[in-house]
Parts: C-alpha cells; sequence; structure tokens
C-alpha cells in the first residue's frame, strides 16, 4: 500500500513539474486568404505578445494550459488552448477564418480630428527627459511644480487665480497629460499591429488621439491592459480610416 501510495505521490509530483514548464512553441499561422502579413499573437496568461513573420510563422513561450489570442483585423479572433497533446510536440498550427466587418453608419464632416489641446500643444515647450540620457521616473514635471509654487500659500493662491496664471498652468498641465497618453498608448502594442490596421506612419498619432476620446482609454494604457488595448484599436481602426475618406 506505502509503494502504491509512492508511486502516485511521484506521478503527481511529476505532472506537476511537466504543467509547470515554459517551453518556447514554434507556431504555424494558415488560412485560405493569408495575404502574408504580419499578425499578432498574444500569451493570454502573460499578456506577452509575438508577431508573425510574413510566411505565418513565429515562436512563442508558453506553458500547459496556456491560451493563445491571434488578433488581426482581417481574420476572425482564435483562441487556441496549449493542451498535453501540442506541448508535447512543441508545434502548434491555427488555421484563420476572413473577418467579415460590418461598419455602423458613418457620418462624414469637415471637422478635424484633433481637438483644440492638440492645436495648442505645438506652441507649449515640453521637454523629453529621454534626450537628457535621463531613465524614465514617476516625479513631478516641470508645470507641476510652477503649479504646486502658484498655489503655495493663500496669497499666491488668490493672486495667481485672479492673474489667471493658474488657469494658463492648468491647460499646460494638461496638454503635456494628453501627450504622455498618446506617446504611451503608442508605445504599448508593437509598431507592426498599426501596419496591420492599414494605418501609415503619419496617421498613427491621429488615430490615437481619436481613440483618446473615449473618457475610459486612459485606463487602459495606464493600467496597461495591453490585450483589451490591441482589441480597441482593432475596433477603432475601420472607423478612423472611414472618416478620413
Amino acid at each position: 500500500m506505502i509503494k502504491y501510495g509512492l508511486v502516485v505521490l511521484g506521478l503527481l509530483l511529476s505532472f506537476s513539474a511537466y504543467s509547470q514548464e515554459k517551453i518556447m512553441m514554434e507556431g504555424k499561422l494558415q488560412g485560405e486568404f493569408f495575404d502574408k502579413t504580419s499578425i499578432h499573437i498574444i500569451n493570454q496568461r502573460n499578456e506577452n505578445g509575438v508577431n508573425s513573420d510574413f510566411e505565418g510563422n513565429f515562436n512563442i513561450e508558453v506553458m500547459l494550459g496556456d491560451t493563445l489570442i491571434v488578433s488581426s483585423v482581417q481574420f476572425e479572433k482564435v483562441n487556441r488552448v496549449i493542451t498535453p497533446e501540442i506541448f508535447k510536440l512543441e508545434k502548434i498550427i491555427i488555421d484563420l477564418k476572413p473577418q467579415v466587418n460590418e461598419l455602423d453608419e458613418v457620418r462624414l464632416s469637415n471637422i478635424s480630428l484633433s481637438g483644440s489641446l492638440m492645436l495648442d500643444f505645438k506652441d507649449i515647450e515640453v521637454i523629453d527627459k529621454s534626450e537628457f540620457g535621463l531613465s524614465y521616473v514617476e516625479e513631478r514635471t516641470r508645470t507641476e511644480k510652477k503649479l504646486q509654487a502658484a498655489n503655495r500659500n493663500l496669497f499666491a493662491t488668490i493672486f495667481n487665480s485672479f492673474s489667471g496664471k493658474t488657469n494658463q498652468l492648468e491647460s499646460i498641465k494638461n496638454i503635456e497629460d494628453k501627450r504622455n497618453l498618446i506617446d504611451r498608448a503608442i508605445h504599448a502594442v508593437p509598431k507592426a499591429l498599426f501596419k496591420d490596421l492599414n494605418l501609415p506612419d503619419n496617421l498613427i498619432k491621429d488615430f490615437i488621439y481619436f481613440c483618446a476620446e473615449n473618457p475610459n482609454f486612459h485606463l487602459l494604457v495606464a493600467k496597461e491592459r495591453h490585450l483589451e488595448l490591441v482589441e480597441y484599436y482593432q475596433m477603432k481602426a475601420p472607423k478612423f480610416l472611414a472618416r478620413r475618406k
């Protein structure tokens, strides 16, 4: 009986170690309408993503039981679980089906996509710390320090409020915050994703400003919810491009 128990325990320990093992999975995307474009593949467990090459090949680190999500504008979303059989082979083939997009009704107008913040931003001097070789640190910006100084005591608060200086500094801070949000949103996903969305380099920033019109957009960026951000970009890209026609 003891011998039998030891055998069972050994098997359980072996399975536990096996289930926690990480491997580099070799993958292949294929489909009737696969047009040799780079496609994004995400491991749902850790939200790490890779891009396939133009032949549909990719490599991604996985564990047993992980779910791979294939995300692309041209094809339907695919979820594939790494089963013991797939894990043992260390290879996975994923079939893609064409995506049929139905766009919402779009009202065309001559209104620019950029708001007043974007227009004003051109006249605002912003210091980029990376230009001086400084690493990113959560600290107060120069504008925030000026805003704090403008409210350092009761007299300063009243004087700067009536003079308009406080409102001016708050407007500049809003512009800087907006710019930082846009920059983070651009770099939160692989650059190849924008190419996959048919967005040329000169339209990427306009597209992100368009996405930022959603009041909850900053939460996706601030909390680094990359998977949801990719899906949101895929949903908004057709509407953005349609409005520019």
